[in-house]
């Protein structure tokens, strides 16, 4: 996860250039499967990445400082990243940070601060679905949810055991994927051989574990 997190933020770092030619401000892991990877429980760990850059997008909106106004601001690299918590898994933000250069020259704002998504138009908030409350960052599909449910009489108790289901669902459904990769290995040709990666089933049998959260 650590350096699945590193090469993200590496590729962001390298320039606007990269930014550019991203179709998606969501960035997604390979698939173990389409990859063709032979065998690697952290592949199905790997989470989204959300990358909230809006002053990159063409248009009128331009960065300013939160605090006085200010316009003369210089990009100044990019956050850490922020847990979020969607309806059946869990995924990270990254924003582009900002310092302001006129009012405030040792204060950093991140492009997600409060100030500038109140005044984002309604394209730039579409590209960041996510709220954050204090330490807590849940996409605006949860939110939303969470309110239908409170509003129906429903309560914040049965919703959290609706999320908490969903997830529990969800890793279940990668754990049984990797057993089947797994199980694949292990099958044996003729020549006491894996059919897929060559090795023999006694090594793929040293395979991890998949992680129990």
């Amino acid at each position: 996860m650590r350096l699945y997190k590193q090469w993200v933020k590496m590729r962001l770092v390298k320039g606007n250039h990269v930014l550019h030619k991203m179709v998606s401000f969501t960035v997604n892991p390979p698939d173990p499967v389409a990859a063709q990877h032979i065998l690697c429980h952290e592949d199905y760990y790997l989470p989204r990445i959300i990358v909230h850059a809006p002053f990159d997008l063409r248009g009128p909106y331009r960065p300013f400082c939160p605090t006085c106004g200010s316009e003369d601001v210089t990009a100044d690299g990019w956050s850490n990243f922020r847990r979020v918590i969607d309806m059946d898994e869990c995924v990270f933000a990254i924003c582009r940070r900002y310092r302001c250069s006129k009012n405030h020259k040792n204060k950093c704002f991140r492009s997600w601060d409060d100030a500038l998504l109140e005044r984002a138009p309604p394209h730039v908030r579409l590209a960041f679905p996510v709220i954050f409350h204090h330490r807590l960052g849940v996409t605006q599909m949860v939110f939303v949810s969470m309110r239908s449910w409170a509003e129906g009489g429903s309560g914040f108790g049965p919703f959290a055991t609706y999320m908490r289901e969903n997830h529990t669902r969800r890793h279940h459904r990668k754990e049984l994927a990797y057993m089947s990769r797994l199980a694949d290995l292990m099958a044996e040709s003729p020549t006491g051989e894996s059919r897929i990666s060559g090795c023999s089933a006694e090594t793929a049998r040293q395979f991890p574990l998949f992680s129990i959260q």
